[in-house]
């Protein structure tokens, strides 16, 4: 598997997806004069019964930003890219894809996995129930930069361990979890705010350079708050006629490449409340070979943990036009050093 121009194995490429958290009003505007991203966005319109043209161009942002919205959105926006890759370079074949969060399921449909109508329908689904679990305000995510991961979940184990003394009543498991390993400079935290409000206040009195960013999410997600939709995304999945990956894809729940329809079945019901391993995820596919990443859809927080876990390899974007156009350059560039 790799990068494969005319017949010939170059370095290895990996397509990376983003996930919740990389969207804005307007992102697809440099892209939206190009048929083949509008063909795409219409038809998941049409899936959704929604005008998302309308919500991607101009929001509202409280409106994008809803996660039954976002979700979806993301996961269009992600794969018209992909197709608008693919018609400039058919040739390009990457060696593995992967996809952060909500990504994951972008990656899969790049991979030809689940179609898209299947998929959009699919992630709508996934949103939906993720945030029936808790009400606004009830539980949030934070990220934490410049603290190693035992610490961090030293701490959480101590905040956990005093919640759950007072668990009368709970509607739902009031504590906090890592969430995501993006690198070791950056761990997310997930679950009920009160537990994570705890243990941010502790984390503030190591000192220290550490930095911690509220996220502007309300379901805690990868919390085992989330535990309870395992079955009915199960039972969603079983509905689809699943295919196996036409390209190697990585869980985010384990790190490795998917190898069967039924493992995605077993796995992606799970992957909504487990660990992101995503520094797992690029420390395997740099194992196997990648030497370039590129991140396929709107923004550029992929590439920053990238780079955060290995300075060393290429990474480019397909973000917006200008940068779609110098990917394509570079690549233009490795298919003349094939071919001579």
């Amino acid at each position: 598997m790799g990068f494969n121009i005319n017949g010939s194995v170059k370095d290895q490429i990996a397509f990376v997806f983003p996930g919740q958290g990389s969207q804005s009003i307007g992102m697809m505007n440099s892209f939206r004069k190009l048929p083949i991203v509008n063909e795409v966005i219409e038809e998941s319109s049409d899936t959704l019964n929604e005008n998302l043209f309308k919500l991607i161009d101009n929001g509202p942002e409280e409106k994008l930003n809803l996660t039954t919205n976002t979700q979806p959105v993301m996961l269009v926006c992600s794969f018209a890219i992909w197709k608008l890759f693919l018609s400039k370079f058919p040739s390009c074949i990457p060696g593995y894809f992967a996809g952060h969060s909500l990504g994951e399921y972008s990656a899969l449909t790049a991979a030809n996995t689940f179609t898209l109508t299947e998929a959009v329908g699919l992630v709508r689904y996934r949103a939906d129930i993720m945030q029936s679990i808790t009400s606004p305000g009830d539980c949030g995510m934070a990220a934490v930069i410049g603290l190693n991961l035992e610490l961090i979940q030293d701490i959480c184990k101590e905040v956990n361990g005093r919640v759950l003394l007072n668990k009368a009543k709970q509607e739902f498991p009031k504590i906090v979890e890592v969430a995501n390993i993006n690198s070791d400079k950056q761990i997310v935290l997930s679950g009920a705010q009160e537990a994570l409000d705890a243990t941010i206040e502790k984390l503030k009195k190591l000192g220290g350079n550490v930095r911690i960013v509220q996220l502007p999410v309300s379901a805690p997600f990868h919390s085992s708050i989330l535990m309870p939709i395992e079955g009915l995304l199960a039972k969603k999945l079983e509905l689809l006629n699943i295919q196996k990956p036409q390209i190697p894809t990585l869980g985010n729940y384990h790190a490795k490449v998917y190898e069967s329809v039924e493992e995605i079945r077993s796995i992606l019901p799970k992957q909504a409340y487990s660990v992101v391993q995503w520094k797992a995820s690029i420390d395997k596919m740099l194992r196997l070979g990648v030497s370039v990443f590129i991140e396929c859809g709107p923004g550029k927080v992929l590439s920053s943990l990238i780079r955060q876990i290995n300075r060393r390899v290429k990474v480019l974007s397909l973000r917006d036009y200008d940068s779609f156009s110098e990917t394509l350059e570079y690549l233009g560039k490795v298919k003349e050093m094939e071919t001579k």
